[in-house]
């Protein structure tokens, strides 16, 4: 059966890699696409379905040229697995590769403008399992954009793969159901049919065929006198439709959707085929997302948030519900010596709808005028009115050096490690910035934090750490006096120097200059429970999460505080309902946590309780019977570690061997390197302020 549309040999072309089709997946599916775009679309369609392995291809043929007849349809549908995205398989080399070239050299174009306005590509991914970053990126690279796919993989603790017809949505993390799935397949192929067999598709407005082939030639149409007024009119009828239909029939929640002012940024994806490049497109990512914290009227999720959908791509519906978001932004960048190509699409995260888009081919010079563009187009787009303030912040400069703002970025990748031997690499970063921009803020800030964390994790000896940070911390204040981030490690600086009440005026004059960060609303909620004042612990601790929805309980986190803090408040019932609330995967983490800060408080009866529930084998056999004897020798490990790198002259913080020492159940040698630790005023004390083990209050009240 011929395609709806004379010219091609197809209507829909499935790509798969054979591997893929030996338990029948693939079969089914087109089985399952078939009956679906029958009780979906009225005129039968064509399809394309290499059933055989060799599809009667032999040795003597043209494989090249029989398949590019083949090829010449209207949709392609390529199953995207982890064998799929291998630039040597048959699929990819002599179909996806060939038909994104043909493609975008046909009469139709690859990508086409729908009925409400929105851009689909005729290239329409089925993803049967959660891909890694290499294997995203090479389609990405390939289609130079971002994969958006319709999601088939099924997915849950140590399992990654294709969706079936059985699975139940709710035992899937990505919870979606084989036959809604299918539907959503025909109903794309529905609405690309409907735009590609517009005669505007087609190429038959003779009006749009003249003014494109005046564009290629870089001919303003507005030049054009026989031309400018019909195009003008026609143009601006075509909006006003496309306008009314789209905000009234195609979808009348969306503009109240959209006027819901919050926005999470995906981390941009590296187009770039050197991966080294990849601190440059994280750089991009926070840059965007600082760009929009200046807008205060919106809510915008933070970089630490974000960052963790780097590894754990999700369908964006699931990550606009797990953050609370309306809009979604997304995008890539590719640098090439002095040149950029960064694109960027806004996106409602309940229907998936595109509400912006743009591409940028632009010299690296320009990135920050991009990154300006960016934050204003989707203040824009959300109905947001700037202030004069917020606009003379958006047009202030960083950096007018692209030397210092490179090193500046490299040592914020290496900074965010929080590895000992990363953290003195982003030392050497931050202060080639500084040398090419001495003024350059930000990176005079990067250099305070760095100092600070050397410091509070007993890496560095805080006589020569703490007072580097200071003077660090100083410059940025009298650079910046409205600098968030200079304030917040203003506010660390002072609570590792145990002047809690100066760190708290920091963080709080901090949140006010930029309320969009993550480490404040820590070492605040932390301050606060130095004071006794858990109920404002945990008010702070949820201000934090409204901009920075952590999705782990792991320890040290917002989260984990968080649950910690309800716990010593006396509020079991809600840290029990906000266990409830989260994966399966993070449930045993949060358990743990519960189960730590039970028997901290001499509640061991509950410790082993929640200790079951977590699963943790050492947990357990701890606090069930009260054997030690486990973190006792782990202890006196540490212990003859530390002892050797003293006896090298290697620093050692004195808090840090005085809690190793409390752990093997040596109170005495504990107390006496912690008060050592109290006169040398040794900062690295964090996790014996946040005990609650009644047998340390003493040594927490001498803090």
């Amino acid at each position: 059966m011929p395609s709806i549309l004379p010219d091609f040999e197809y209507d829909i072309f499935i790509s798969y890699r054979h591997n893929d089709n030996r338990s029948g997946w693939v079969t089914e599916f087109v089985n399952a696409l078939e009956e679906e775009l029958a009780a979906t679309i009225k005129e039968p369609l064509s399809i394309y379905f290499d059933k055989n392995p060799h599809d009667g291809l032999l040795e003597t043929h043209n494989v090249d040229k029989s398949l590019e007849g083949k090829l010449k349809c209207l949709i392609f549908i390529p199953i995207i697995s982890q064998t799929y995205c291998d630039p040597k398989s048959f699929a990819w080399q002599q179909e996806f590769v060939v038909f994104n070239e043909i493609v975008q050299a046909d009469k139709l174009g690859r990508d086409i403008k729908l009925s409400n306005g929105n851009v689909a590509s005729r290239i329409l991914p089925v993803q049967i399992h959660a891909l890694d970053a290499k294997d995203r990126l090479t389609v990405e690279n390939e289609i130079r954009g971002v994969l958006r796919s319709i999601d088939f993989a099924y997915k849950e603790a140590g399992v990654n793969r294709p969706l079936l017809p059985g699975d139940n949505p709710t035992d899937n993390q990505n919870k979606t159901g084989y036959r809604n799935q299918v539907n959503k397949v025909a109903n794309s192929v529905k609405e690309l049919l409907h735009a590609i067999t517009s005669p505007v598709a087609q190429g038959l407005d003779p009006q749009k065929k003249q003014f494109d082939a005046l564009r290629r030639e870089g001919i303003s149409h507005a030049r054009n006198k026989k031309l400018r007024w019909p195009i003008a009119i026609l143009a601006s009828l075509l909006v006003l439709v496309g306008y009314y239909y789209y905000t009234t029939k195609a979808n009348p929640e969306r503009v109240a959707k959209s006027l819901e002012k919050s926005v999470a940024v995906m981390p941009f994806v590296n187009m770039s085929n050197n991966t080294e490049q990849e601190y440059f497109s994280d750089g991009l990512t926070e840059d965007i997302i600082t760009e929009l914290a200046r807008i205060k009227s919106l809510k915008v999720t933070s970089r630490t948030t974000m960052m963790q959908y780097k590894l754990t791509p999700k369908p964006l519906k699931e990550v606009g519900e797990e953050l609370g978001v309306a809009t979604i932004l997304e995008g890539s960048v590719q640098r090439s010596g002095d040149q950029l190509r960064i694109t960027a699409q806004l996106i409602n995260s309940e229907t998936d709808e595109h509400l912006w888009a743009e591409s940028y081919d632009r010299p690296v010079k320009d990135l920050f005028a991009v990154q300006r563009e960016v934050a204003t187009a989707i203040a824009d787009v959300l109905k947001t009115t700037l202030s004069p303030k917020e606009i003379q912040q958006l047009e202030k400069l960083p950096t007018s050096s692209t030397t210092a703002y490179d090193y500046y970025l490299k040592g914020r990748y290496q900074l965010e490690k929080r590895e000992r031997a990363e953290i003195n690499l982003a030392i050497g970063s931050f202060e080639k910035a500084v040398a090419a921009d001495p003024k350059f803020v930000e990176a005079i800030s990067g250099l305070a934090n760095a100092y600070l964390l050397l410091a509070s994790r007993g890496w560095d000896d805080p006589k020569t750490a703490m007072p580097l940070a200071k003077k660090y911390v100083d410059q940025a204040l009298q650079l910046a006096p409205e600098s968030g981030p200079a304030h917040t490690a203003l506010g660390y600086f002072l609570q590792l120097s145990y002047d809690y009440k100066g760190a708290e005026e920091a963080y709080r004059q901090s949140i006010e200059f930029e309320p969009n960060q993550n480490d404040v609303y820590n070492w605040l909620g932390i301050v606060r429970e130095v004071y006794g004042d858990n109920e404002d612990a945990i008010a702070v601790y949820n201000q934090g999460l409204t901009y920075n929805p952590d999705l782990s309980i792991i320890e040290g986190t917002l989260k984990a505080n968080l649950l910690h803090c309800l716990i010593n408040a006396g509020r079991n019932d809600e840290a029990l309902a906000m266990v409830q609330q989260n994966s399966q995967h993070e449930k045993p983490r949060a358990y743990a946590i519960i189960a730590k800060t039970y028997w901290a408080k001499g509640s061991h009866q509950l410790a082993v309780i929640y200790a079951e529930k977590s699963g943790d084998q050492t947990l357990i056999s701890h606090f069930s019977d009260g054997d030690s004897t486990f973190f006792q020798n782990e202890a006196l490990k540490k212990i003859r570690l530390m002892e050797i790198q003293l006896k090298n002259g290697e620093y050692v913080s004195m808090f840090a061997l005085g809690s190793r020492y409390f752990e093997a159940r040596m109170k005495n040698q504990a107390f006496a390197f912690y008060d050592q630790a109290i006169v040398a005023k040794d900062p690295h004390y964090i996790p014996v302020l946040k005990s609650t083990d009644p047998e340390r209050a003493e040594i927490r009240e001498k803090i």
